[in-house]
């Protein structure tokens, strides 16, 4: 319990340097542009039902990126990820590659396949990961569940995923077919979104259907700004996990131009299941200049574990 108190206290620290922003580094090879770019996150972590309760947290993560542009303004582009975590014990973990994204865009449209990400994890609609923490293991969503596809190192999927904006609304559409992962689970979500001032709204229907289980999902979120305060709110239902609704929010304010607090709450889905609970933490954002941030949080997760962590990530 002195390693959960400990990262408490250290939720006030920090320096109040102005933040800045890293940048992705990119160099030609030929017609093409190669951009690397990505981020790395280490610290300590904190949870009651491990084993090992207290251990190093750290993610590398690294994305490659090549695109042409043709004379008349299609883009065509490839991305493949790197990416290297703890291990469950503890241990470091390898650097690891996913399969790779193709796509092509022109104007408001976009077309990728391959490794895709599903119209639910694009977030080009709807934006349900607003959570907290340097690994953001409680979040809106964590009692709803996460389906479909999603672009990275452990996806497996071979799928196509559209989007279209035209002004301040989009409209997005993801597919995977039964033999297209090795799960054999067929997928598809479509989704709409709309900006308006400094808010978004935004929902997704999907269906899962792994030749037993045919099971429905939708998710409908809402977020803005109000001067400091900033808020987002998610509700739906997902039958891969529960048949009840979930719902989520996260309000976040900044203290000063560098450092931002957060409340995450979420309940309803499998948070209503025996033996669970709902989802709450609080905590913190430091910017301390050229991509670099301290983050920490502390809270319990829906299986009422407390968990809690703090460290650094910066982006490259």
């Amino acid at each position: 319990m002195k390693n959960v108190l400990f990262a408490t206290a250290a939720l006030a620290a920090g320096s109040l340097t102005m933040p800045t922003v890293a940048s992705a580094q990119s160099v030609s090879a030929g017609n093409a542009d190669i951009t690397l770019g990505g981020y790395a996150r280490f610290g300590v972590g904190y949870d009651e039902d491990r084993a090992e309760e207290t251990i190093i947290i750290s993610r590398f993560r690294l994305n490659i990126n090549a695109a042409v542009e043709t004379d008349n303004g299609i883009r065509f582009a490839a991305t493949v990820r790197g990416e290297s975590n703890e291990n469950a014990d503890g241990t470091a973990g390898s650097l690891a590659f996913g399969g790779a994204r193709f796509q092509v865009s022109s104007g408001g449209f976009r077309l990728r396949v391959g490794n895709i990400s599903g119209v639910f994890d694009d977030g080009s609609t709807i934006r349900p990961f607003a959570d907290t923490g340097l690994e953001g293991t409680i979040g809106m969503v964590s009692s709803f569940g996460f389906p479909g596809p999603a672009f990275g190192v452990g996806s497996d999927n071979n799928g196509i995923l559209a989007n279209y904006e035209i002004g301040d609304f989009k409209v997005a559409a993801s597919y995977v077919a039964d033999n297209q992962n090795v799960d054999g689970v067929e997928d598809m979500q479509i989704g709409v979104g709309y900006a308006f001032g400094n808010y978004n709204v935004g929902a997704v229907y999907g269906n899962s259907d792994d030749g037993v289980n045919d099971d429905d999902y939708w998710l409908l979120s809402f977020d803005g700004s109000v001067g400091d305060f900033g808020f987002n709110a998610v509700v739906g239902e997902n039958d891969i996990n529960s048949d009840d609704t979930a719902y989520g929010f996260r309000v976040d304010y900044d203290i000063s131009s560098s450092t931002n607090i957060q409340f995450v709450y979420n309940g309803g889905g499998v948070a209503d299941l025996p033996g669970n609970d709902d989802g709450v933490a609080i905590g913190f954002t430091h910017q301390l200049g050229a991509g670099a941030r301290i983050q920490g949080f502390i809270g319990q997760d829906n299986s009422g574990s407390t968990r809690a962590d703090l460290g650094v990530r910066f982006n490259f």
